[in-house]
């Protein structure tokens, strides 16, 4: 590699650390660098990012894990429904600032293959000694895919080495070693796609300089614009439809659907009769005729000739459970199919903020929708956006819009973060933020994002937890990523007691609640949770339970 390609490279890193993470040390930033890079396709916000890292003492070799399930990432509050499955990865990732590549660091992958990946140890039986967030993570990926093995689909497990040194440094020795690790899986899962890749500086390079897509083009048969340049209604083959949908190694362009606010549902009855539809592939009835169709929002759109349209920067808002349907259906063909039938496309542009959001919201609720991801589109979160604006804060309601503006990542405030501050501070039922969030968000979304609050509350518990998660970062604390989460929103919930000097602080008292610029208070309130967390045991049993709000809610919330 040349000297002017690692001049580029820390370049890229000081500019990225600078804007996004000053705060964080340069190995550290690395790794969450690293894994943001590699994992880039899957389009991970900063919060899923981060809890994938597991690195420090007793990691087994890892530097950060990710499970995910039909490209979504499982964490260990994460509903799966078994039937929807279709593909699962994980990724075991090393990620160190060394000009080189080291044959013991992947040694410790060995043991911690079949640690990680034998559903015969628990935590009882494992043989190597690891960190509480490795042991997290292990348990979480067995506990979410062990109800999966029995349905069919693709099992990916990916090995990724990254450092800054040069690939012609990998000798025989350290290819050797990546060979066991990938051995020992495939014994493990002799059916999963298993690789261990290795990243020097140059791959990484390319990966840092790897832009998404923006403009696809879309194959129609027939085309009208009733908008006038604005809407397009197209009958699209259905083969050009699957490639519009899929990348170059045939897989869902997960990008395209962060708009669609459904979940795959499986094989529910929607599901069935659209698969059913394609299959039979009656020869007098097209699918148009048989199936609503897709919608598409787009920046822009404009023909390129030859019955070949280019959409800008397109999000599939409605059509998930059709396109999902295609997509298996023609995959299963493996590219060997006589198909002549259409697809239903409209393509709609717009330059009114509220448009987008209208747009998702009717065309989304015909049927059963996730709850929360729908009220993203609502006014409380407009102006919920808008507030956290006047604090420099960013509320992620348009998933990823703010990092991809190289917004800081302490900036960035996600909406399901602040759901569960709300729970912890107003509701106060932490053990709930902890544990159940989906579930609450599900039963008492009204109650969390009520109407009824002063706007400013928003705001308040953003900058609260801002500043606790920030407190639980520091390094004297000698605490794990596991233990911060376990602790956060019981301090959170401590800590406005404290500063309120109220048992139960009303939504009033909250607004009028003023954040110290020091942290001696929120110091104070640590010590007094955490002694109560330890005391029962320290785990995520613990925070998910019922016996430490008990606890907290004992404590004093005055300042001695």
């Amino acid at each position: 590699m040349s000297s002017n390609e690692i001049i580029a490279l820390d370049a890229r890193l000081k500019q990225a650390h600078e804007e996004r993470a000053p705060d964080l040390p340069e190995d550290d930033f690395f790794e969450l660098f690293a894994a943001e890079q590699l994992l880039k396709d899957f389009d991970l916000t900063d919060e899923e990012i981060e809890s994938g890292q597991v690195g420090g003492g007793d990691d087994g070799g890892l530097d950060s894990v990710y499970f995910l399930v039909n490209r979504q990432l499982v964490m260990d509050d994460t509903d799966i429904n078994p039937k929807t499955i279709t593909r699962a990865d994980i990724f075991f990732i090393q990620a160190t600032r060394e000009q080189s590549f080291n044959e013991e660091r992947i040694a410790k992958l060995n043991l911690l293959t079949e640690d990680f990946l034998n559903f015969s140890r628990g935590v009882g039986q494992i043989k190597g000694t690891y960190n509480t967030d490795v042991i997290s993570a292990m348990t979480t990926f067995k506990d979410k895919y062990r109800p999966l093995l029995a349905n069919p689909h693709e099992l990916s497990i990916s090995y990724c080495y990254v450092s800054k040194g040069e690939m012609k440094t990998i000798n025989t020795g350290i290819k050797r070693q990546s060979k066991r690790v990938e051995e020992k899986a495939r014994q493990l899962f002799p059916s999963a796609n298993v690789s261990f890749k290795f990243i020097g500086a140059a791959q990484l390079l390319d990966l840092i300089n790897k832009q998404p897509q923006k403009a696809y083009p879309l194959e129609y048969s027939e085309m009208i614009s009733p908008g006038g340049q604005r809407a397009w209604v197209c009958l699209v083959p259905m083969l050009a439809y699957y490639k519009f949908i899929t990348n170059e190694k045939s897989e869902m362009r997960n990008e395209l659907f962060e708009g669609n606010v459904r979940d795959w549902a499986g094989d529910v009855t929607v599901n069935e009769a659209i698969r059913q539809t394609l299959e039979s592939g009656a020869a007098d009835e097209d699918f148009w005729w048989l199936n609503n169709g897709i919608t598409v929002l787009a920046s822009s759109a404009s023909s390129q000739g030859g019955h070949i349209l280019s959409v800008e920067m397109p999000q599939i808002v409605n059509g998930l459970q059709t396109s999902r349907c295609i997509y298996n259906y023609l995959s299963a063909k493996k590219g060997v199919v006589n198909e002549s039938r259409n697809v239903l496309v409209r393509i709609i542009t717009t330059q009114r903020v509220e448009s987008p959001d209208h747009i998702i919201k009717a065309t989304n609720s015909q049927t059963q929708v996730p709850p929360f991801r729908l009220h993203m589109t609502e006014k409380i979160h407009r102006d919920i956006e808008m507030l956290l604006r006047n604090h420099d804060l960013f509320y992620d309601r348009r998933k990823n819009f703010y990092k991809n503006e190289g917004r800081p990542i302490a900036k960035i405030v996600q909406p399901l973060i602040l759901a569960q501050t709300i729970i912890s501070i107003v509701l106060q039922m932490p053990d709930d933020a902890r544990g159940r969030p989906n579930s609450v968000l599900q039963k008492s979304y009204e109650q969390i994002f009520s109407t009824e609050y002063p706007l400013q509350i928003f705001s308040v518990c953003a900058l609260l937890i801002r500043k606790v998660n920030s407190f639980l970062l520091s390094p004297k604390l000698g605490i794990t990523r596991t233990e911060r989460g376990d602790l956060r929103w019981y301090l959170a919930m401590q800590y406005s007691r404290v500063l309120t000097k109220a048992d139960i602080p009303t939504p009033d008292e909250l607004v009028k609640m003023t954040l110290p610029s020091d942290d001696q208070l929120l110091h104070l309130s640590y010590n007094r949770v955490n002694k109560a967390y330890r005391s029962l045991g320290g785990t995520h049993e613990v925070a998910k339970g019922t016996e430490l709000l008990k606890e907290v809610k004992k404590l004093p919330y005055s300042k001695t």
